[in-house]
């Protein structure tokens, strides 16, 4: 299976779109799986038709902060649900409990938000563009930001919570679609890992603790998590059978890898 990141397509050149589309539709794959930050202001779902006419594969892919800006994130999750709900070869994970790949093998996904919790929040003096951009913020102030992005991050967990137990019941390995990283090791930028200024933005910890706790529950079941966000390729195996991936996709073109399962 194809495996996408971070595309912005709002900043590639439309020759770089147009190379990747022509390169990806000769291309023989079970499918292809996004990890967020497609486009902004509502191109993701343009982009997600136009992909699936021409690849005529199965697409499986979540939201990013990027695919927010302009909207309220629930106004957004619901107007991409409607645009896909009938389409037998989009599946928007977020609103899937789990999708079969194989006989062994489901994918999963959630329109996940780092959680402040990594890092020092309140010391930081970054801010991020998501906080103008993105309706749902934009009238919150740090304090109140921070409450809502970890009373929402639990919300996450719980729906997650739901979806692997449902998935590993019937089956051994789980692909998990999850924008931002949910451990820090693998939050990198010129191979160093993100300080205390960016951290706050570019780390869901609190799905870290819960991925290490279920894993070491299920000792049996194997669960790969797929990321971007950092725009730095990275891995990490925090237990024998949970491994974390985190994609890149570079500034003037948009590339793939290649994910088995």
């Amino acid at each position: 299976m194809l495996w996408l990141t971070d595309l912005h397509i709002d900043f590639k050149e439309k020759e770089a779109i147009d190379v990747f589309l022509k390169k990806v539709s000769k291309v023989k794959s079970d499918g292809i799986c996004i990890t967020g930050d497609i486009g902004e202001k509502g191109e993701s779902i343009n982009f997600i038709k136009k992909l699936s006419e021409i690849t005529k594969l199965p697409i499986y892919f979540i939201l990013g902060n990027h695919d927010f800006y302009g909207f309220k994130i629930e106004e957004f999750q619901a107007k991409v649900h409607l645009a896909f709900i009938d389409n037998a070869r989009i599946f928007y994970l977020n609103s899937h409990h789990y999708v079969p790949l194989s006989n062994n093998a489901a994918i999963v996904g959630i329109d996940n938000w780092y959680d402040l919790s990594q890092g020092d929040f309140f010391a930081s003096p970054v801010i991020p563009k998501d906080f103008k951009e993105i309706q749902t913020f934009s009238t919150l102030n740090k304090n109140d930001l921070f409450s809502f992005i970890q009373d929402y991050s639990h919300k996450i967990i719980d729906q997650l919570n739901q979806k692997l137990v449902n998935a590993f019941a019937s089956f051994s390995n789980v692909i998990l679609l999850a924008h931002f990283p949910p451990f820090k090791e693998v939050c990198l930028y010129n191979n160093t890992v993100a300080d205390d200024n960016w951290a706050p933005f570019f780390v869901q910890g609190l799905l870290g603790d819960f991925l290490k706790t279920f894993m070491s529950e299920n000792p049996d079941k194997c669960l790969t998590v797929l990321s971007g966000h950092t725009h730095h390729i990275a891995s990490y195996k925090p237990t024998h059978n949970l491994t974390i991936k985190v994609g890149s996709c570079p500034n003037n073109e948009i590339n793939w890898d290649t994910i088995s399962f």
